[in-house]
């Protein structure tokens, strides 16, 4: 990040001017980023910025997926994009759990899932049901080909079959993967032998494309022996207590071979079980996922490039989009045990917001709240304790929410049982509508304005706010 200060006026005073500086910096946001080019994200590669952001990652992780950092030539699909895209991520969490679980401490209050879960990729079976895909799909692929004895050799065979199906991603490379696909079901159809891995290297031997159908058997002869196997789920996973050497032998093979990972061969999920398909929330796996691109720009690539440094400042734009408030309201706390987890010198980090349940764990002076006025950005003046404040405090300063607590639509609501009391229109529903407001004071208040015109229904609203009472289910 470059900054050169001139004459920029901030809180009435003038900021000094400086030299020329710049730093190493990670940027993520939330937010995708349509006008992103290629030129663009590598002018900031090259100036020192690393860009976490989903949407430049996109455009990125092509290089790396086909040559570790050189580009792909040729026009590529959008599958080619989200493939590559999808490989990259997994591989950037996969080095950052087996460091993680390598150490054996664990980040405070941060529960890590143990399991990764290898699944065969199933959207090419559903891509050839679909004519707007552009290829002529005369038939429907079936996985379930034959019945077999063991679940594992079902399971390697989905493998198979969707590494064949995956490899076509339009019409050309659909025409001419085909013939390899059918001729694939027809010596598993007419075979006794259970060994589907033995089935292959048969079948394959004098094949067109024999060096890719020699890649998928190594991907999937890979997984069979380096995985354990759940007989109950028909899942190959690893359990990162207890397989890290597996798992760096994998993370190797990965390496290795950059097309190895994820999409074309097979799909990588992270789990608390490997005996269900229960995935993580999207949330957690978005911050599992930042966790990791952090980890890999200040961990990973430093060691991995002699020119390139750790980024020294961190800026976060609304990263906590998408999180649960659970998870928002201990987000800056993960973020500080992870640098405390994988210390490296000295770091600033800047945070962008639109929600104050981060506030609470920022120090007053650490903040600067902007607001508009006039179509104007503007720092607001008034310096406002955040730092241990109560979340609903700072949700009910004027700053964040100026016009109430509640939704729009529900305070409409409210003024309109208030004028309906007032005027006597829609008598028949009102103690309805009363009965249905969640908050008591709001509740009460028009029971006794509701009182002065329908005692009676007055009274019996006040008797059902006493029996949820006695029942425990009003709190306030």
């Amino acid at each position: 990040m470059d900054i050169n200060v001139r004459s920029i006026i901030y809180n009435g005073q003038q900021l000094e001017k400086v030299d020329y500086k710049s730093c190493r910096t990670f940027f993520y946001t939330s937010h995708p980023i349509y006008s992103a080019r290629n030129w663009d994200i590598l002018t900031q590669e090259l100036t020192g910025q690393y860009n976490a952001s989903a949407s430049t990652r996109l455009l990125l992780d092509q290089g790396n997926y086909v040559n570790d950092g050189m580009s792909a030539k040729g026009t590529l699909s959008y599958y080619d994009y989200l493939w590559a895209h999808l490989s990259q991520r997994s591989f950037k969490i996969l080095q950052f759990l087996l460091d993680y679980y390598r150490d054996g401490r664990g980040f405070n209050g941060l529960t890590i899932p143990p399991y990764i879960l290898i699944l065969a990729n199933s959207s090419g079976f559903y891509k050839f049901l679909w004519k707007e895909s552009g290829i002529a799909n005369d038939r429907v692929y079936d996985n379930k080909i034959r019945n077999w004895n063991h679940i594992r050799n079902a399971t390697l065979y989905d493998f198979f079959i969707t590494s064949l199906l995956n490899k076509a991603s339009n019409k050309n490379e659909y025409e001419a993967w085909q013939p390899l696909i059918d001729s694939w079901e027809e010596k598993v159809k007419h075979s006794q032998d259970d060994d589907v891995i033995k089935l292959w290297r048969e079948w394959m031997q004098g094949e067109l494309y024999e060096e890719e159908l020699q890649r998928i058997l190594s991907v999937v002869t890979t997984i069979n022996e380096n995985c354990e196997f759940n007989e109950k789920s028909g899942f190959f996973y690893f359990n990162l207590r207890g397989n890290l050497d597996e798992v760096a032998e994998f993370v190797r093979s990965i390496y290795d071979t950059r097309e190895f990972l994820a999409a074309r061969y097979f799909d990588v999920s992270f789990s608390y079980d490997a005996s269900s398909d229960a995935m993580l929330s999207s949330g957690e796996e978005k911050l599992l996922y930042l966790m990791a691109e952090i980890y890999y720009s200040h961990i990973v690539r430093p060691k991995k490039f002699d020119n390139v440094d750790a980024p020294s400042l961190y800026v976060l734009d609304e990263a906590e989009l998408g999180l649960h408030p659970e998870w928002q309201r201990a987000f800056v706390s993960y973020l500080l045990a992870f640098f405390n987890y994988f210390p490296l010198g000295d770091i600033q980090i800047v945070l962008t917001t639109h929600s104050p349940i981060l506030l609470s764990d920022i120090l007053r002076q650490d903040t600067v709240l902007l607001k508009k006025e006039d179509r104007e950005t503007i720092v607001e003046k008034q310096h406002r304790e955040t730092f241990a404040t109560n979340i609903f405090e700072l949700y009910r300063d004027s700053f964040f929410l100026e016009k109430g607590l509640m939704g729009l639509w529900a305070e409409r609501k409210i003024k309109e049982i208030v004028e309906d009391i007032e005027s006597g229109a829609h008598l028949d529903t009102l103690a309805k509508r009363i009965s249905m407001i969640g908050d008591p004071q709001i509740k009460n208040y028009l029971t006794m304005k509701f009182a002065a015109i329908d005692r009676q229904q007055a009274i019996s609203l006040l008797e059902e706010q006493i029996d949820q009472i006695r029942r425990g289910e009003i709190w306030n």
